[in-house]
């Protein structure tokens, strides 16, 4: 067994060292110094999140477990509603994305846009702002279509994507599989 070896020490300069520790910590935890902010990214399956945009496109898209698919022969359209919050740093998003698939032989191109909703500080009337995305999907593959704030600068008057959704053409032979979005989430100190 190990003595244990005891250090002389004066007792006034450890209570003032203590006092000096709990006051920096106090105000840094005040002023948010030790605020945690964990990424997050909340996803939807399309199939759940996501419908046609019209009557017209209905009878072509159909639901599977891992997307809304276009079995028909032209491009069908769908919109998507998609889950965030409105006040800065609570829950806005610093990237929204779609994930699309290509079923057929061929690449195709996929095109989404991003619907946002805003008002800017001393405003009283909403603005919609549309930002329309396309990328080309290789044959029998998948991808991905995202926009960032900065996609939206100087229209939406803040760092965040907020009150958003998604309206996405999907050719023959395409899937939507599911929309996201990536944000941060205060989890405290």
């Amino acid at each position: 067994m190990k003595a244990i070896q005891t250090i002389p020490h004066s007792g006034k300069r450890i209570a003032g060292a203590c006092v000096v520790a709990v006051g920096t910590v106090s105000s840094l935890l005040s002023t948010g110094a030790f605020a945690i902010d964990k990424p997050r990214f909340d996803y939807q399956g399309a199939a759940a999140l996501c419908q046609p945009s019209s009557p017209i496109h209905e009878a072509n898209l159909r639901s599977r477990p891992l997307g809304l698919s276009n079995s028909g022969t032209k491009t069908a359209f769908v919109t998507c509603a998609l889950q965030g919050s409105d006040p800065t740093g609570q829950r806005g998003a610093y990237q929204v994305q779609v994930n699309v698939g290509n079923n057929d032989i061929v690449s195709k191109i996929m095109t989404c846009t991003l619907v946002v909703v805003f008002r800017k500080p001393g405003e009283t009337v909403d603005r919609t702002v549309y930002s329309p995305r396309s990328a080309s999907v290789p044959a029998g593959s998948g991808g991905f279509i995202s926009w960032v704030p900065t996609d939206l600068t100087g229209t939406t008057g803040g760092p965040e994507i907020s009150k958003s959704g998604v309206s996405c053409g999907l050719p023959k032979k395409t899937t939507l599989q599911y929309t996201g979005n990536y944000y941060r989430e205060d989890v405290g100190t």
